[in-house]
């Protein structure tokens, strides 16, 4: 890569620079104003509507100020252009929109022709990331002259930032970035590079960026051609680079991106198809690091090695979780990767159907270096790993299948292998991932795989319910196995520890409390019942099956379930009496300690917090706000303020009046009042408080 910089500038300069970009930014207008452009326009009128139109883009940047718009509308204007700091650049308007909104840039084409004079827009130096052009064509441009050198043919900002959105920048040519030169922060979102740069581009032939921070989002790269770097040639710099498509692109090293130097940005989830090199049809990464990660390489071939990824001359880059399938090293080695006196870490990758006619139809290693290779399928191709003489890689945890020339030549091993069909969930539709059983779950080295796969799922997952989370090898991360519990309610209460995962089957819906996100379950033989925290849509007296992490409710001491799921089970034959309450005194609601499950205060017996249960007395007490009242039946049982008898939380219903006579059906639960714990019912509706006699309740209609 010879892209040399003509103008650089010191640490001191480039500080004054960066401090002056952010005193402009913050000193633009807080009430934009909009000019307006059209080919039917005058230079000589204000540009303030569509009826008063400049002619000229020239004309509209140069009445704008920081923080202006300048929208102009559909139509080819022949001009060059030197854009304004602060200013953002909108095309494609009809010519009679009120709001930006209304603007149709895909059918609405404004396009700038810089008629192969020069640099189609140049950015002035110190322009900060407020400047924006979004929603033009440019083309026909040739770049800026820097000594006999010429830099960006559709746009140039030389120490300036800018934003390009929306644009279709085609047909442009320079010497160093084609479609666009940025030797600072930039942003590219959107936008289609097509047709740019030739044989005589030597970097970048949709974009060379330099030494700034890049983020070039959503973008399609289609037919771009340079020496290195047929769409994108980084250096020096970092970012991201992703979400892009990478379509039909050319060059000599890295036929979709050239990565170089000091550059380190990450690039993942790309779509990298039929582009072509000499080598790294999809990649080319030299002396530098990063990621290139979780990307799609579909049909990319290099006449020489590294069909899909190259990397060379020290590339410490990690390559991970990319899918990379026919694609070709047409004469030498490397149909997926190449490295070459490099020292990549290659880990969880799905490569199939990949070929190299020298060897390595998966991954090559040539001439010295090694680096990491570890938790890659490599399937269905030409061969499987191929070492030159001098290298050194470290192997481990890969699967190996159908390779026809054989899976390792000049390597080592390695422990943990698999060489067994990986069972893809449908290789002829080009999905990779795993079928449930593939010997390829769980089997890989969580050490080196990557936080997360392909699908951004976070790994490790227990995908054979061994109890275990492990890494599986290749791409994609199969989803942990569904582990079905049927475990008993009473002595999980009892016995196991918060943070257990847990689970019941064929338990009945005995109350649901959905608006305040919690129901209760219990044992068809009313042995047991428990809180489930969920806001599901069940029905009391359903059946379901519950699993989720045990835990004890705060400030209640009530054992409960966070679940992770109930769902309804096949109903079967309920006696009668599943959702009949248990009867009981006062003296024994809530029961006696029970292994991790607390008792309440004073109570005997069995511990029966979580069952559905009946109550009966006198009311003694009723709460002035509506939320509860006290119901007692002689037993030596006091609520939290002192009144003979059990506490009943029942808001909203109607309440009984004191001295009421009743029956309360309710949960039996708890409530903690400082360092005691009481009982507490939980009333579900108004029908669980019944008039045994007395003037409590209104007469039933």
């Amino acid at each position: 890569m010879t892209a040399n910089r003509t103008t650089r500038l010191d640490g001191l300069h480039r500080l004054l620079l960066a401090t002056l970009a952010v005193t402009l930014a913050l000193s633009c207008a807080a009430n934009a104003a909009v000019i307006y452009v059209s080919t039917s326009g005058n230079d000589e009128a204000d540009g303030a509507s569509w009826a008063s139109a400049k002619r000229t883009i020239q004309a509209g940047i140069d009445a704008a100020v920081c923080g202006d718009e300048v929208w102009v509308a559909a139509g080819t204007y022949a001009e060059r252009l030197t854009h304004k700091s602060g200013v953002r650049l909108y095309g494609g308007f009809e010519g009679d929109e009120d709001t930006r909104d209304e603007r149709d840039f895909l059918n609405c084409i404004s396009e700038i022709d810089g008629q192969t004079r020069g640099a189609v827009v140049t950015v002035p130096t110190g322009a900060d990331l407020s400047t924006l052009i979004d929603g033009f064509t440019i083309t026909n441009g040739i770049g800026a002259s820097q000594g006999n050198v010429r830099y960006g043919g559709g746009i140039y900002a030389l120490d300036a930032c800018v934003t390009v959105e929306n644009c279709v920048i085609v047909a442009n040519a320079a010497a160093q970035g084609a479609g666009l030169y940025c030797n600072s922060e930039i942003v590219l979102k959107n936008n289609h590079f097509k047709e740019n740069g030739s044989p005589n581009c030597i970097n970048g032939g949709a974009a060379l960026l330099l030494f700034g921070r890049v983020a070039v989002h959503g973008n399609t790269f289609t037919s771009n051609r340079a020496v290195y770097g047929g769409a994108l040639a980084l250096a020096h710099g970092s970012g991201e680079v992703s979400l892009n498509t990478f379509l039909g692109n050319s060059s000599q090293v890295g036929g979709g991106v050239y990565n170089y130097g000091l550059s380190h940005p990450l690039i993942r989830q790309n779509t990298f198809t039929g582009n072509t090199a000499y080598s790294g049809g999809g990649v080319g990464c030299n002396g530098c690091r990063g990621e290139v990660t979780a990307n799609l390489f579909t049909g990319n071939s290099a006449l020489s090695s590294g069909g899909a990824v190259y990397l060379v001359n020290g590339a410490t880059s990690t390559v991970s979780n990319n899918v990379m399938t026919g694609c070709v090293a047409q004469s030498d080695f490397g149909g997926a990767v190449a490295s070459t006196r490099a020292n990549p870490s290659i880990v969880n990758n799905t490569m199939v159907g990949n070929t190299a006619a020298r060897g390595g139809g998966g991954v090559a290693y040539l001439e010295s270096g090694g680096g990491t290779l570890s938790n890659n399928i490599i399937a269905f191709c030409s061969s499987g790993v191929y070492g030159g003489t001098g290298t050194q890689p470290a192997l481990r945890t890969n699967a190996f299948y159908q390779n026809s020339e054989g899976d390792l030549a000049g390597v080592s091993e390695g422990p943990g292998n698999v060489l067994a069909d990986p069972a893809f969930a449908d290789r002829a539709a080009g999905d990779y991932h795993l079928q449930e059983g593939s010997p390829c779950i769980d089997a890989a080295t969580n050490t080196d795989a990557p936080a997360a796969d392909f699908d951004s799922t976070l790994r490790p997952l227990d995908g054979d319910a061994s109890g275990e989370a492990t890494a599986d090898i290749g791409a994609f991360e199969a989803p942990a196995a569904v582990i079905v519990y049927d475990m008993n309610i009473g002595e999980v209460k009892s016995a196991f520890p918060d943070g257990t995962v847990v689970g019941f089957k064929n338990v009945v819906v005995s109350a649901c409390f959905t608006e305040l996100g919690f129901i209760y379950v219990q044992r068809q033989d009313r042995g047991a019942g428990i809180r489930v925290e969920t806001t599901a849509a069940v029905s009391e007296g359903q059946l379901v099956y519950v699993a989720g992490t045990l835990q004890t409710v705060p400030g209640q001491d009530e054992r409960s379930v966070l679940s992770s799921e109930v769902s309804p089970v096949t109903p079967e034959t309920l006696s009668n009496d599943v959702l009949a309450p248990v009867l009981m005194a006062q003296e024994y609601l809530g029961g006696a300690a029970f292994g991790l499950q607390q008792g309440v205060i004073g109570c005997t017996g069995l511990n029966n917090i979580g069952l559905l249960a009946m109550v009966f007395g006198k009311v003694t007490f009723v709460d002035p706000g509506g939320q509860f009242f006290t119901v007692w039946d002689g037993s030596r049982v006091k609520d939290a303020d002192g009144h003979d008898g059990v506490r009943v939380w029942a808001p909203g219903l109607t309440l009984p009046a004191v001295d009421a006579f009743i029956t309360v059906t309710g949960i039996s639960s708890c409530t903690r009042a400082g360092e005691t714990l009481l009982p507490l019912v939980r009333v579900r509706s108004s029908a669980d408080i019944q008039s045994l006699w007395g003037s409590g309740l209104p007469p039933a209609p």
